[in-house]
Parts: structure tokens; sequence; C-alpha cells
């Protein structure tokens, strides 16, 4: 009987428990349901911000880009009118000077996306007109836009449209203040990192020719040359003295315009334009460069490929062609005869004569100065005398009179040269390569070439 009191007893409480449970589960989804249905503050605050932000920016007027005609700009640098193409952009009038489509087409393009900040009325800033812009449509309706001076205290600029004046952002209305120059291309092409050909005059009269050499070139220089001389005379070039060029243009070299100075070929000679020419073909490309003097900031005045307009542009390729001519390039060797190719060599003057022969083969030459054996060393050594004889001139005056000294080169393959000395000054001959004038030497050097062989005979 205890036990089935007792056990009634617990039913009671489990019964109890569970409605207890089930009323405070109840009582908790009332809870969330509550929390459930407050409006979200947070949210609503952001949207009414979003909206404020979206009202403080006044569109001042519509036009569909497609439709629209020319834009035309007057400010204090000057008027022009831009007109619009497809897609394409032109200055109108632009007498044959040639600016960049897309540098026109973003500064037209700005002119239709000017937003406000805020409107105001002259009563409250002084409105003074600065430049102004008038957007023309295809159909002949123009919206007038008018700049006014900044807004003191902020970063914005008044802009009148329809009698209505508004605070624009400063950012916003730089395409009022563009002058045209600001539109042409600065870029005008590249040297490339090669060289083919190369002509330099000084007041339109030529200095030096030169171009690559050929393998015809070569075999006539009796040695490999990457360039010749073809004016004033026809002679090796020197690599060393090309260097700086070279290095200069290794990378290719841009050409870029630093300012616009003038468009009035009337005006050239005020520049000093054809002051220095230079004329370079890249192979790819042919450039004309006419130099004239320098600004003040170093930067040279030159005209490129005969166009219209004189730019500014870095003096760094004028200062190297500037010291160029055909004595700066030209190859100080005058002889060169590869002793490979070489039979005899007759070296005679003032009553001497020698005659220099390599005799045998490879594995067994033999060395001779008029039928004597010599040592291969004191051989070389007086057929490089003869050979080494330099120069630092080209000679351009003709002269007449005999040959003080000679040098008879005959080839293995039949071929004769013949180099003649014949007095120049006092102090030079002229050297003389199969009748034509070449180079300037000192009178010192062949005497000293012919010592030098009656030394080494005196003492064999």
């Amino acid at each position: 009987m205890a036990q089935k009191e007792i056990f009634v007893m617990n039913n009671k409480k489990l019964i109890r428990n569970i409605i207890i449970s089930v009323l405070v589960i109840a009582a908790l989804v009332g809870i969330l349901v509550w929390v459930n249905s407050i409006p979200d503050k947070t949210a609503d605050s952001g949207s009414e911000t979003e909206t404020l932000e979206q009202s403080d920016s006044i569109e001042i007027f519509k036009v569909d880009k497609e439709n629209v005609k020319s834009v035309s700009v007057e400010n204090e640098k000057g008027s022009y009118t831009i007109l619009k193409n497809g897609d394409e952009y032109t200055v109108a009038d632009n007498k044959g000077i040639e600016y960049s489509s897309v540098n026109l087409g973003f500064n037209f393009e700005s002119f239709l996306q000017i937003n406000g900040s805020k409107d105001v009325t002259e009563d409250d800033i002084p409105f003074t007109k600065t430049a102004e812009a008038v957007i023309t449509m295809n159909d002949g309706v123009k919206h007038v836009l008018t700049l006014g001076g900044e807004v003191i205290g902020e970063t914005k600029t008044l802009l009148k449209y329809n009698d209505k004046v508004y605070a624009v952002p400063t950012y916003n209305i730089s395409c009022f203040n563009q002058e045209l120059n600001s539109f042409r291309s600065t870029q005008l092409g590249k040297l490339e990192a090669n060289l083919e050909s190369m002509e330099i005059y000084e007041n339109s009269k030529e200095l030096v020719a030169i171009r690559k050499a050929t393998e015809e070139d070569n075999k006539k220089f009796q040695v490999n040359m990457s360039y010749v001389m073809t004016y004033p005379k026809f002679l090796g070039v020197s690599s060393d003295r090309l260097q700086s060029f070279m290095e200069l243009i290794k990378n290719g070299y841009s050409l870029d315009v630093i300012s616009f100075a003038d468009d009035n070929k009337a005006n050239f000679s005020k520049y000093g334009i054809g002051k220095k020419t230079l004329i370079i073909n890249d192979g790819k490309n042919e450039y004309k460069f006419a130099f004239g003097n320098k600004d003040d900031k170093g930067n040279v005045y030159t005209v490129l490929n005969d166009g219209g307009s004189v730019y500014t542009m870095s003096s760094a390729l004028f200062d190297i062609i500037d010291k160029y001519n055909g004595d700066v390039l030209m190859d100080k060797l005058t002889h060169i005869a590869d002793l490979n190719n070489v039979k005899t060599l007759v070296f005679e003057g003032k009553g001497d004569k020698y005659t220099l022969e390599r005799k045998g083969n490879e594995d067994n030459y033999k060395y001779d100065i008029n039928g004597n054996d010599i040592a291969e060393d004191k051989f070389k050594d007086a057929y490089q005398e003869i050979i080494g004889i330099t120069s630092d001139k080209i000679a351009y005056n003709n002269v007449s009179g005999s040959a003080e000294y000679t040098v008879t080169i005959n080839y293995l393959d039949g071929k004769t040269e013949i180099w003649e000395y014949v007095p120049y000054d006092e102090r030079n001959y002229v050297l003389k390569k199969d009748g034509q004038e070449s180079y300037i030497c000192l009178k010192k050097n062949p005497a000293a070439a012919m010592q030098n062989i009656k030394n080494i005979l005196s003492n064999n």
C-alpha cells in the first residue's frame, strides 16, 4: 500500500515538471517573436544616410552623348572647338596640326559628366566668369556652361547653367582649363636599337654620311667593319667613335616632346632650326631631325620630319651628333692590308726602296726584305709600322705634286693598291689611295717607317 502511494506522488511531480517546461518554452518563443518584430534602426539609419548622400549630388543637365555635335571651349589660354564624328574626335580649324583623338575624346566626354554638389545664389557668393563651354547638339540646341571662381574654404568651384549657380567639386571641372596643346601627342616615335644609316648636315651643308658595311666593303678594306663612311670620303668608320651613339639607342630611344614652342614656319629661324640636321634610318623608320638652339632649360628646339611645328626635346641626341663629322668618325688607320692576303709590299721614297715578302707555307714561313732573311718579329714590326700609319683628318682639298713616299701592295689574288704620300703642307702629307685623296698624315710617320727598315737591315 505504501509503495502505491509513493508511485502516485512521483507521477504528480513528473506531470508538474512537464507543464512547467512547456510554459518556459512558450515564453521563450514569445520573446523571440517580439525581438524579431523590432525595426532595424541601424539599417534605417544607413538608408537615411545614403539618401542624404545621393541627394547631395545634383544633376546639372543631361544629354545623349550620341547626339552631341561639338564642344566649344573658351578659357584664359585660348579657345577651340572639339568635333565628334562617331568614335573619332578632331579640332575644328586644326591648321594641319595633329591632335590625339583619345585625348580629345576624354575631355569632350568630361563636359557631359559634370554634377553639382549644391546650388547657391549669387547673393551668397559673387559669380565672376573664368571660362565657358558651349555644348552643341546635332539639332542645333546649345547648352552653355559658365565657370566661375573657387568657393573660399572649400574644394569647389562655381558653375552656372540656365541662370542657376552650382558648387561643383574642383576636380570635376579640369576640362574647362585645358589648353589645345594638351591634346597633342608627346610621343613622336622611337629609335630602335639599330643603325642602318646616318647623315649629318650643318646649315644645310653635308658633313658626314655613314651606313652599315657590306660584305663587299669588308673585302675592300681587308677587315670586317660594322660601318663605312660614304661622305666626305669612302673610308672605314671607327666603332669606338660611334660608341656613345650606340649606347644611347641600345634599348630604344623615345622621341618625347617636352613642350610645343611654335606652329608657324615663318618663325623657325628664331629658334635656329637647321643649325644641325640628322637623318637616321633604324631599319624600321627614317627620321629627320632639324635641330636649333637650346632653351633656358637646356632642351633643344627641334622640327621632326619637315613638320610645321617646333618642339623642345631632350638634347641627348643632339649633344652626341653635334660632335660628329668625317674627321671624328673615320677609322684612324690609313692602311689595312692583312699579311695573309699580301704577296709583296714595296715601300720606296727618298731614294730608298724595300720589298717585303713572306715566302713558303704556314708550316715553314720565311720572311724576306730585299733578299735578306729576317727574323719573324723584326719583319712583322717593319710591316706593321708601314700599314699602321694613322691620321686625324680627312683630306678635303685636292693637291698636286709628286709623291715623296709610295707603298705598293700586291695581293695574292692579283690585285694591286698604290698608296702615295704627296706634300700637303709643311707638316703633313696627303695620302692618295689609287689616286684618290683620303687622309692627312704627319710627314714624320712614313719617314720613321723607312728608318725602321734601315735599322733592321743594318743590325741583321
